[in-house]
């Protein structure tokens, strides 16, 4: 097949597998990612989102400037974004064909096929939050080709055109950390492609990795300090021992490598299985691993160094997903669909160049019977991701997709809860959250949301009850703050009411529920000076925010209380908001 034929087949392939995707909604983080991020709107929040990295959830400015780009184009049309994360996608997979194809590894064009439409990458496909893993998988890909090219300059004399795309390799490494920072970990793995393409390890190659890692050194720095100190992956949750550490690590190398075998039972949420140190059963895992590395490094004479390179670059590419730093996502999972995305050319790449050496061995009739049997394949792989992709379709199919294959994952059972409440099905979401704190107890933001329903079935002591088990939990919660201050309000507690609104915007002077609420309490008690200074505080932070309706609101209520007297009878504030001007919980 000629390279043009054969990269237009790999386009071809990746779209119709991903048709489905392309006519999906925005799901989960895409909101505070991309649709309610305000940085997304103006070039001064593009500016923040490089230099600040507490701008937005995670420091990957390269995938938001990509948003800020496509917002200019066609604003929060879903299927914009997902029609370039599915070709940015297959420009992965076309990268990964000639990169395997100048290592010479038999069977280049099949492994970056099966990559395109493999089940396993439907979550980095057809999530729009994921743009980092494709976009950062085309530019980790771009420094891997200038690398292999370096390295065959330098093999064949030419220094200068080695150190060209020596440099090349360089900016597009930068590039694909500032589009995910864990691709930081390509810098221990390009040594591997080299070792791939000669057949032996050397010295130099491993000496011109020292400037990937001088450049991954301070990109780490910000990541982690990122997790731990703004995401909030740290504390007691977070606490694993070193062994424990270890146990996770090893379970999820047998994960990834069995869903990319064996791609049954794929989940937006898996189940979060028990870390035991004291049960020996679960050091098989990592003992397992080990063992393999062993085996093919003792049978590398024999089978070549493709296998163990394979496996090696699947375990390096995976390393920052393993546990051994703290990440967000280890509160809801161990293991997404999403994380082995580059990792998984490791092992693709091994198992295809396997299937494509035993098709050269066979006779004529038994390779036709090969390709026919790849042609199934890529068919049943293709359709398995045409159907995971309908998942994405909006947030409610996605939740109850989830729940379908995983009935105890709490974040599902809360979140379907939110868009329930949000629809006006507030038993539905009651049971949902109920759910969501049988499974997780501690789950603050749960304790709220259950809070806010049963405000509006005036079941004001349960619901002040969990407002208090949330901010035990998460005192800075301030939404819980601010309703069981509303709580309190409507039970005559004006005082105890009014302390705890102003607690609430000590932890963020912009809360809009909380100034409203609070100027409408200090209304009711005749402090008219303090309501007045607080409707004014509102209405300019509103407006700030782009609130206009509610600025009106405050502005309207500040008139009436300059017409009425000090202490006049007002509404009392609704629990939850609602009515006064502060808005909803």
């Amino acid at each position: 097949m000629r390279p043009l034929s054969a990269g237009a087949a790999l386009l071809v392939l990746t779209l119709a597998a991903y048709v489905p995707a392309m006519r999906g909604g925005f799901v989960w983080d895409d909101d505070a990612l991309l649709t309610d991020n305000r940085n997304i709107r103006s070039l001064e929040g593009l500016g923040r989102s490089w230099i600040d990295p507490r701008a937005n959830l995670d420091y990957y400015p390269l995938t938001y400037t990509s948003w800020w780009l496509e917002y200019r184009l066609w604003g929060l049309w879903p299927a914009g974004y997902h029609a370039d994360n599915v070709l940015l996608h297959a420009a992965v997979a076309v990268l990964a064909w000639r990169i395997l194809r100048r290592l010479a590894v038999p069977g280049a064009w099949l492994a970056a096929a099966v990559f395109a439409v493999h089940p396993l990458n439907v979550q980095s496909v057809a999530w729009v939050a994921e743009r980092k893993n494709v976009l950062s998988g085309v530019f980790a890909l771009l420094a891997a080709w200038c690398f292999v090219r370096s390295v065959e300059a330098a093999d064949e004399g030419g220094g200068r055109r080695g150190a060209s795309f020596y440099g090349l390799s360089l900016a597009a490494y930068a590039a694909a950390m500032l589009a995910k920072p864990m691709t930081m970990a390509l810098a221990a793995a390009l040594p591997l492609l080299a070792w791939w393409k000669r057949g032996r390890p050397t010295w130099r190659d491993a000496a011109a990795a020292a400037a990937y890692l001088a450049l991954a050194a301070p990109m780490a720095a910000v990541t982690i300090w990122v997790q731990y100190r703004h995401v909030g992956a740290s504390g007691e949750a977070f606490g694993y021992a070193p062994a424990e550490r270890v146990l996770i690590a090893g379970r999820a190398l047998w994960f990834y490598a069995g869903k990319l075998a064996w791609p049954q039972d794929l989940c937006f949420v898996y189940p979060k299985w028990q870390v035991d140190a004291g049960d020996w059963r679960q050091y098989l895992f990592p003992a397992g691993a080990a063992g393999v590395v062993a085996a093919l490094a003792l049978a590398r004479r024999r089978l070549g160094p493709g296998p163990l390179v394979g496996v090696l670059f699947f375990v390096v590419m995976l390393s920052p997903a393993l546990g051994f730093v703290n990440v967000y996502w280890y509160a809801y999972y161990y293991v997404a669909s999403h994380m082995p995305y580059l990792a998984a050319l490791g092992l693709v790449a091994v198992g295809a160049g396997a299937a494509a050496r035993a098709a050269a061995r066979m006779p004529p009739w038994g390779r036709r019977a090969a390709a026919v049997a790849a042609a199934g394949v890529l068919t049943i792989l293709a359709a398995i991701s045409w159907h995971g992709g309908g998942a994405y379709e909006d947030a409610e199919t996605l939740w109850r997709h989830t729940l379908a294959s995983n009935p105890d994952a709490w974040i599902a059972h809360n979140n379907l809860g939110n868009i329930l409440q949000d629809r006006g099905e507030a038993d539905q979401a009651l049971a949902h959250y109920r759910e969501t704190l049988r499974l997780a107890p501690d789950f603050a933001p749960a304790h709220a949301n259950l809070a806010v329903i049963l405000i509006g079935k005036d079941r004001l002591d349960e619901a002040a009850y969990h407002c208090r088990e949330a901010l035990r939990v998460r005192p800075d919660l301030t939404r819980a703050r601010t309703n069981l201050g509303s709580i309190l309000a409507a039970q005559g507690r004006a005082e105890d009411a009014i302390g705890e609104f102003l607690a609430a915007l000590r932890a963020d002077p912009s809360d809009l529920p909380a100034m409203g609420n609070l100027a409408e309490v200090l209304r009711i008690v005749g402090r008219s000076d303090e309501a007045a200074h607080w409707y004014r505080a509102c209405a300019d932070a509103a407006r700030r925010q782009g609130r206009q309706d509610m600025a009106a609101r405050c502005e309207e209520r500040l008139a009436d209380l300059r017409r009425s007297p000090a202490g006049a009878p007002a509404a009392t504030p609704a629990p939850g908001g609602g009515r006064p001007p502060g808005g909803g919980p």
